[in-house]
Formats: structure tokens, C-alpha cells, sequence
């Protein structure tokens, strides 16, 4: 719990798990879900801050959520994770902050009555999945915020720009935290700058609403998880779930000790070979003679065999649905990992420490 670190065992020095770390860790495998007004024209970034386009051009019209779920089952992820806001500022969900229209509720997708993170989490439910969710605090595109309101529009941002950001950051965070259901992990993209250091206040909020959620490059470490330090879907070896701090400034894979203070464990986040974040990127691909499979192994040999999570992207076109091309690439990979991981060479049982 983030009041009250809970561990599986209280009765050594040694850093341990809490009960919902161990939990997420078992997990393995998720899925990430990059959709977002970037969707519809594939040279744009999801962080690039100098498009903009109307909220109207956002119409996902053949969403299929469902289809999110059946890809994340096809190659055994037990977790996924949906960027509800990225950097770009386009929310998912209906917010209800003040004078904010950059979301779906003024679309004319289902005459602004949408909401695609409620679609995502009832579909999570439906097929078994646990649900998670992005939500980038350190900009936003459409305010022109960057660095936590430090800077806006590409100048020195003002006291009054980043309380603005902070308090509409920690309305849109209790919103999604607190219409949605339980949610194991949250994902804070490059770190949350902490209330102390003027940042948002959300550890209340996350204390109240969300209380047994993973948080990645959040700013405490109940709870926490450490980013493993590249979007290759590798992680560095050896990798050591324990750290002596838990700053969240993007490089802290590098604090890893194996005789830290902090459970810390790791996540791998990668596309799929040769793709990008979002719809209709390419991106160099280097894998075994251009086999998907075999690269897409190699990223779990070193990631998960490697004591990480990999959180293994999907990219929706702008009608709202994942490639069909690209749906072979998810289902070949769980089939080899059956093959090679699907039964077990010897199992063992026993009682008490035995």
C-alpha cells in the first residue's frame, strides 16, 4: 500500500516486494496501447508539439476494443496498459476540467458522448486482462506546457502556468483514477515532479483512489516500478530488483544494487519489430535475418528472463482497430513461447519453508 509498505515477509532487513509487486511481477507480459489524435497522420509523434488538429478530426469510427484484448491473449499478456493523455494533450475520456476541449468529448465521435478508456477497461474485464493507464503529467501539447510548466510554448513558463498544469493534471488524474475501477499499474511517462518540488499533489489522490496500483516512475517507491532504461524491450544484465533511491528522472535502471534498501523492479517497453509507437510509423528493424519471432523472443529472453515485465506495444489506425497485418506477428510469438516455455521439464511441492 502506499500509506503502509506491505511485504510478503517483515521478518529481515533484506528489501522485499510488497504483496502487489510480487503480484505484478508474475504477470509478465502486457500489452501497450497507443492511440491518440497522433493516430491519424503517421509522421507525427506522440510527443510532437507542433501539430495541432481539431478534437472533430479524432473519429475512431470501427474501434473494436475487444480486438485490443483478443491480440493481448494471443501472445499470453495478462495486463495492459492504454495512454489515456499523451504529451500531445488529447484526452481519451470525457475530463471535466474547466474550459479544456481538447478531448473526445468534443468530438463528433458518438456526438461527444465517447469514452474509450471506459470501452478499454469494461474489454480488460471481459477477456480477464488487468487494466492500466498512461497518463503523461510533465507536458501537455495543447497548453503548450512542458517540463512540469517550467517552460511553455518554448519559454520560461510562470508560477501561475504550472499551478494551472498541476491542478488540471490532479483533476484529470482523479478522474481516471477514480471512474475506472482498480487499475494495476499506472504509467508516468519520464517521471511526476513531486508536490515538494512543485509538482502535483497526487499522492492523496493515489493514496484514496488507487492505493494497490503499480506506478511506474512514480514519486515514491511502495509500489513502484523503474523504467529498465531503453524502448527496446531489453533490460541490462545482470538486473537487480533493489535500489537504494527511487528518483524517477528516466535513468534510474542505472541505481539498480542487489543490496538496495528499495523494491524496485523493472519494465521493458518495446513496439513490435520494425514498428513505431503510433499508427503508421516504421522504425529500422535489426532482428534475427528480419524474423519478427525470433526478435520478439530475444526481447523476452531479455526482459523477462532478464527479472522484467515487457509491456509490448499496439498501435490502432485512426479507425480505432489494430492491423490485421500485423496480427500474426503477436499470435507467432505466443506460439513459440508455448513451445518453448508451454510445459514445465519438472514441477516440485512442499509445506512450510520446505
Amino acid at each position: 500500500m502506499f500509506g503502509k509498505e506491505e511485504s510478503v515477509d517483515a521478518g529481515s532487513d533484506l528489501a522485499k516486494p510488497t504483496k502487489q509487486q510480487a503480484a505484478w511481477q508474475d504477470l509478465e507480459l502486457g500489452l501497450f496501447v497507443h492511440l491518440g489524435m497522433y493516430s491519424i497522420q503517421p509522421q507525427i509523434m506522440p510527443n510532437d508539439y507542433g501539430n495541432y488538429y481539431p478534437p472533430d478530426k479524432f473519429h475512431p469510427d470501427k474501434i473494436d476494443t475487444d480486438q485490443w484484448m483478443e491480440v493481448a491473449k494471443s501472445f499470453g499478456a495478462k495486463y495492459a496498459v492504454l495512454t489515456a493523455k499523451h504529451y500531445w494533450g488529447y484526452c481519451l475520456w470525457p475530463t471535466k476540467v474547466k474550459d479544456y476541449e481538447y478531448s473526445i468529448k468534443h468530438s463528433k465521435w458518438r456526438n461527444g458522448k465517447g469514452d474509450i478508456v471506459r470501452m478499454f477497461v469494461d474489454s480488460c474485464h471481459k477477456y480477464g486482462i488487468k487494466p492500466g493507464i498512461y497518463c503523461a503529467s510533465r507536458g501537455n501539447g495543447h497548453t503548450g506546457i512542458e517540463k512540469h510548466g517550467h517552460t511553455k510554448y518554448g519559454k520560461a513558463g510562470t508560477v501561475a502556468d504550472r499551478e494551472a498544469h498541476n491542478r488540471m493534471m490532479e483533476q484529470m488524474l482523479t478522474e481516471l483514477w477514480s471512474n475506472y475501477g482498480e487499475l494495476v499499474e499506472i504509467w508516468f511517462d519520464g517521471g511526476v515532479l513531486p508536490a515538494k518540488h512543485g509538482g502535483p499533489n497526487i499522492e492523496p489522490i493515489l493514496d484514496k483512489h488507487q492505493p494497490n496500483a503499480m506506478v511506474l516512475e512514480g514519486s515514491r517507491p511502495h509500489n513502484g516500478i523503474r523504467w529498465a532504461g531503453n524502448e527496446r524491450g531489453t533490460a541490462p544484465y545482470p538486473c537487480w530488483s533493489t535500489a537504494n533511491d527511487f528518483a524517477c528522472d528516466g535513468g534510474n535502471y542505472k541505481r539498480m544494487d542487489p543490496n538496495g534498501k528499495i523494491w524496485l523492479p523493472g519494465e521493458c517497453d518495446a513496439t513490435l519489430p520494425g514498428y513505431g509507437w503510433s499508427w503508421g510509423r516504421r522504425l529500422p528493424f535489426k532482428g534475427y535475418n528480419r524474423n519478427p519471432t525470433h526478435a520478439l523472443m530475444n526481447m523476452y529472453l531479455k526482459s523477462v528472463g532478464r527479472n522484467c515485465n515487457l509491456l509490448l506495444n499496439a498501435a490502432p489506425n485512426p479507425n480505432g482497430l489494430i492491423e490485421a497485418n500485423e496480427l500474426p506477428l503477436y499470435t507467432n510469438f505466443g506460439k513459440e513461447l508455448q513451445r518453448c516455455f508451454g510445459k514445465s521439464v519438472a514441477e516440485t511441492s512442499g509445506e512450510g519453508d520446505t
